[in-house]
């Protein structure tokens, strides 16, 4: 939200500097994101009385006009349609003056004329959109020509771009902000008056009709008649252009203001547009229609709540207004909207049609019921102001169902308990009471408080306590370090268990991930996963309205975006739930570690590749040799499922115990989401890894080796069925007990092997544990480990 320094010091009436505001704002909980400066940087900037004005001699659509500046008179090349007769006013941009996007103010000859300056039209100093003809000063305008531009018109203003949360919609009103400052600086607030002239036109024959009174509890009308619409003057066309809003005709503007004053969205209705003298609010039929301000026409469902006449929809409540009520040049007679719409379900209808504006923004955060009569009173007082007409004394409040404000009991012992530090109950009845809480009981040890309308917010007791130590400062809380007493076990094992995964996974390269747990039936059936078995009942969005069933999508979804900017690698693992029915109340949950690897390859060699199986594979042996002690072995003959490669994906086994799977994403799932490069992807079962962490335990240390250890390398050719892992194990079997670790590093098929065999060579350390191994020892268990193979598997040495 966009908000006016100038416009809460007017409202609070204090006089502090922008920074300090902002300051303030901060300590208290409305965050400052950024600040803006309007009207500074105009120097050289003036007001100017046209003297004369001449046709241009070489141009046709060209004028000269000679303009006095205060102190000499100047000639300046204008094409603007509106430059006025002598006398009038004007902004002159004199020579030397520089305009917002570094625009110098140089001589500069116009079709041969020179001209000693430039009249400027409010978007060329930055202060409005008016671009269709230079800025004029009112006839009566009494400014001497030669005033500085920041002297002569309100321009100067400080502008705070607020990062508001959902729990406070107070504060997007301009009111609610000034109420925020004075609570903050401990000084009084209070509403300002709101004058209205002397009403002379009686009430329209006009009735309001309330069908759903939980969707609109309270609906307000007022009526100004015979009123001009006409453009807005100045000061009004510059608070909302430095607010972020169009001028759109003195009226309509008049309904943004109040908006931006009050945080409470109004609507005008043309009168003489509203069919049958009435207003219904009613739920849509099923397929009715409306157009929209926006020009777009929408089909509605009986869901949405729509402002109606005796024969048709005008409006969306709470939304937007309809194309065929809505005020124009022609409008004479205004009806004034001031309801309150329940949150939630102009929340739905908002989302529903795709419609976001500063009035459903507000009403889906909830806005104060009891403001209706107040905020009727200002838009009339308002709209009456700058479009004249007769005000009609009598309006329309229609309750359908009384807002009923809760009632809290604020306990001394328990604010103590839940900050840690002691606040008197003295002062926290006073921060209350700025808060605008009505005092209903007090004592010396509580107190009972009726919340104000305009705080949807606070409906417990929490939330009072909050409140008074937002007030206080987070700051002044004491920082104490709570007791502990540690447990005679310590921290319980499958949570040691979790973290050492986690930190396993970030020692073999992935960075950890944390995504939605929710999903759409599109998305796991794109993917080919497991149909969801939990939906949403009150989805954010139709693409998280089910619960996932792997961890997948995910990573697919961030992989794409990666791509999409630009990203050349994802190394990322996540350890999280997929959600299945049960028997029981609650889903069942099954907790996964996931590793997805897409990319370019680390090289140590500056060889530019992609990622393969084999440095997923070995990712996946460090991580679990980090953990268990122990490497994985990985065996191909099963049925992948079909989100992965049929034929490179592997099972992950441990002690003989499958415990998930790894391999090459399905290449047409790949090309689904965009990627050209080969995505890897591991999905282990914490329930399997807990069993195995059971059984083995945790690492233990080992001495460190006092003895030399010897390598010895063998090359043997076998059939291709046969994997390396298996004779790994018979080499160890068969060299023990002084082979200590057989390591495959090189793999070969080609000329001198024959067809259907496979060479690998194997690195060999052996290590005695009673001293340095001699050759002879060395060789001997060589030569059984050789052995074992070539009977095991028909191994041939090379």
């Amino acid at each position: 939200m966009l908000a006016s320094y100038n416009w809460i010091k007017e409202l609070s009436g204090l006089d502090v500097s922008p920074e300090e505001v902002a300051s303030i704002f901060n300590r208290v909980g409305l965050e400052v994101e950024g600040v803006k400066e309007f009207g500074a940087g105009l120097d050289h900037v003036v007001v100017a009385e046209v003297r004369s004005m001449r046709p241009h001699p070489s141009a046709d659509k060209l004028r000269l006009v000679t303009v006095f500046d205060g102190e000499a008179e100047a000639e300046i090349v204008c094409g603007a349609p509106n430059v006025p007769e002598p006398g009038r006013k004007v902004i002159l941009a004199k020579l030397g003056a520089v305009l917002p996007g570094d625009f110098r103010i140089v001589p500069r000859k116009i079709r041969g004329v020179e001209s000693a300056g430039m009249l400027c039209s409010e978007s060329e100093l930055g202060i409005g959109e008016g671009g269709e003809g230079i800025f004029v000063f009112d006839a009566d305008c009494e400014v001497a020509p030669g005033t500085a531009l920041i002297d002569a018109l309100p321009i100067r203003d400080t502008i705070f771009e607020l990062g508001l949360t959902p729990n406070r919609p107070d504060a997007l009103g301009h009111l609610g902000l000034a109420r925020e400052l004075c609570l903050a600086l401990g000084k009084r607030f209070e509403l300002p008056a709101i004058e209205l002239p002397a009403a002379r036109a009686e009430r329209p024959a006009f009735e309001v009709e309330i069908r759903d009174a939980d969707r609109c509890p309270r609906y307000g009308a007022a009526f100004l008649l015979g009123a001009e619409v006409r453009p807005s003057p100045f000061w009004l066309r510059y608070r909302l252009y430095t607010l972020g809003q169009r001028s759109l005709g003195n009226l309509v503007d008049a309904t943004n203001l109040v908006m931006l004053e009050w945080g409470h969205p109004i609507h005008g209705f043309d009168l003489q547009k509203l069919e049958g003298k009435k207003i219904i609010v009613r739920r849509a039929e099923e397929g009715e229609t409306l157009e929209g301000l926006d020009g777009v026409e929408r089909e509605l469902t009986e869901d949405d709540l729509l402002i109606a006449d005796a024969n048709r929809g005008v409006a969306y409540a709470g939304v937007m207004g309809g194309a065929n009520s809505e005020i124009d040049e022609s409008t004479r007679d205004v009806l004034i909207e001031c309801a309150y719409f329940a949150p939630r379900g102009v929340r739905r209808t908002s989302r529903r049609l795709g419609i976001h504006t500063d009035a459903s923004h507000r009403f889906e955060r909830g806005v104060d019921p009891e403001a209706v009569p107040h905020v009727l009173r200002r838009a009339l007082g308002l709209m009456h102001e700058l479009g004249g007409g007769e005000i009609v004394g009598e309006w329309i409040d229609k309750i359908a169902k009384p807002n009923v404000r809760a009632r809290i009991e604020y306990r001394h012992t328990r604010s103590r308990a839940l900050l840690g530090y002691e606040i008197e109950l003295g002062r926290a009845k006073a921060i209350l009471e700025g808060v605008g809480c009505a005092i209903l009981e007090a004592n010396d040890e509580r107190l009972f408080v009726e919340a104000p309308s305009f705080r949807p917010d606070l409906t417990r007791e929490e939330d009072l306590i909050e409140e008074v130590a937002r007030i206080v400062g987070y700051d002044a809380i004491p920082t104490v370090l709570p007791r502990v007493r540690a447990g005679e076990k310590g921290t319980p094992a499958p949570i040691r268990f979790r973290k050492r995964l986690v930190r396993a996974a970030a020692a073999a390269g992935f960075n950890q991930t944390m995504s939605f747990a929710f999903t759409s039936p599109e998305t796991l059936k794109k993917l080919r996963l497991p149909e969801a078995e939990i939906a949403i009942e009150n989805p954010l969005s139709s693409a998280q309205s089910v619960m996932r069933t792997s961890l997948l999508p995910g990573f697919m979804e961030g992989a794409s975006r990666t791509r999409r900017h630009g990203g050349t690698r994802a190394a990322l693992f996540e350890l999280g739930r997929s959600f299945h029915r049960s028997d029981e109340i609650l889903p069942h949950e099954e907790e996964h570690l996931a590793l997805f690897l897409m990319g370019e390859a680390e090289s140590e060699f500056l060889v530019e590749r992609e990622v393969d199986f084999f440095d997923l594979k070995g990712a996946i042996e460090g991580l679990f040799f980090d953990v268990f002690g122990e490497l994985p072995t990985f065996e191909s003959e099963h049925e992948s499922p079909p989100y992965m490669h049929p034929r490179r994906t592997a099972r992950v086994m441990l002690r003989g115990e499958a415990i998930g799977i790894a391999g090459e994403i399905h290449p047409d799932l790949a090309e689904e989401y965009d990627l050209e490069m080969r995505p890897l992807y591991a999905e282990f079962a914490l329930c399997s890894l807990d069993r195995l962490r059971e059984i083995i335990g945790d690492p233990q240390a080992k001495p460190l080796p006092r003895f030399q250890s010897s390598t010895r390398d063998l090359a043997l050719v076998v059939d291709e069925s046969i994997s390396a892992a298996s004779i790994v194990e018979a080499l160890l079997e068969g060299g023990a007990p002084l082979a200590e670790s057989a390591v495959l590093f090189d793999l070969y098929r080609g000329e001198g092997i024959p067809e259907g065999k496979k060479s690998l060579a194997f690195s060999i350390v052996y290590r005695g544990s009673e001293g340095t191994l001699k050759d002879s020892e060395i060789d001997g268990a060589h030569k059984k480990a050789a052995k074992l193979v070539g009977s095991r598997f028909g191994a041939i040495i090379r």
